[in-house]
């Protein structure tokens, strides 16, 4: 179980951080929905990290 949420969370860690690459050059007079979706899926990521350690 141990070795699963290790590999959980590092899948986690290395999402948060190519969306957060991607989320750099948006800006949010432009692409309000975009800036949107991403922080929801990174909010989405970053429950899960809590969720596989309790």
């Amino acid at each position: 179980m141990y070795a699963f949420q290790v590999v959980t969370t590092t899948l986690n860690l290395l999402m948060m951080g190519i969306i957060f690459f991607f989320m750099r050059g948006l800006s949010w007079k432009k692409e309000k929905e975009s800036v949107i979706g991403f922080s929801a899926m990174q909010i989405v990521y970053l429950m899960n990290l809590f969720c596989i350690w309790r």
